[in-house]
């Protein structure tokens, strides 16, 4: 299916599997946003320990943290936000309630034999994206959930967003999935669940 998908939109496409059973695996080493993490798995496999994020969206994400009231002052400090907004935006974007343990990212053609992803993440263009989304409408009668938020794009919306509603979702991006994970300004991020992969693209 990664072949299918990179030959359709591109190289920026990659499969993920969350908490990977395996007694060894090839772990990425040194400290990561997660959207980093992703641009660097458009190229290769390994294996993700969240422990290693230095991201606190990332690390709420994951599960690792559950302080929403710092991180919620942290990107008010670096926003100019107001608390509440911030707050309730944060009520609205998903994130695991016990610690993930890893995620094998950057599944690769012959991997897909034995590991079966748990979401695709594509950073791909608006006007492929609008296609991507009247397929979905077409095939499988459903509309994606598209999020508007600045922050936690790639962990919290595509990431989080993907796995806990199993429907495709959207997001604009963020400052740091700008900065740090090569989503360009005309790209947006997008999850798809491997079981949608299989009908939208068979």
């Amino acid at each position: 299916m990664i072949q299918i998908l990179r030959q359709k939109f591109g190289a920026s496409c990659m499969g993920l599997k969350v908490n990977y059973q395996s007694q060894s695996g090839n772990y990425l080493t040194g400290q990561y946003r997660f959207c980093e993490a992703v641009s660097m798995a458009f190229g290769k496999t390994f294996l993700l320990n969240p422990e290693s994020l230095i991201c606190q969206g990332s690390k709420r994400s994951l599960g690792l943290v559950n302080d929403d009231n710092a991180l919620r002052d942290e990107i008010h400090r670096e926003s100019g936000i107001k608390k509440e907004t911030i707050a309730l935006a944060l009520q609205n974007i998903p994130h695991w309630e016990s610690p993930v343990q890893n995620i094998l990212m950057g599944i690769n053609e012959a991997q897909e034999e034995e590991v079966k992803p748990d979401i695709f993440i594509l950073f791909i263009a608006p006007g492929e994206t609008m296609m991507l989304v009247k397929n979905y409408a077409e095939k499988l009668n459903q509309f994606p959930i598209i999020h508007p938020h600045f922050f936690l794009s790639v962990c919290g919306s595509i990431l989080s967003g993907t796995w806990h509603t199993g429907k495709i979702n959207i997001s604009l991006g963020c400052p740091e999935s700008r900065q740090y994970a090569g989503l360009s300004d005309n790209l947006l991020a997008v999850g798809i669940p491997y079981h949608d992969s299989k009908i939208l693209f068979k």
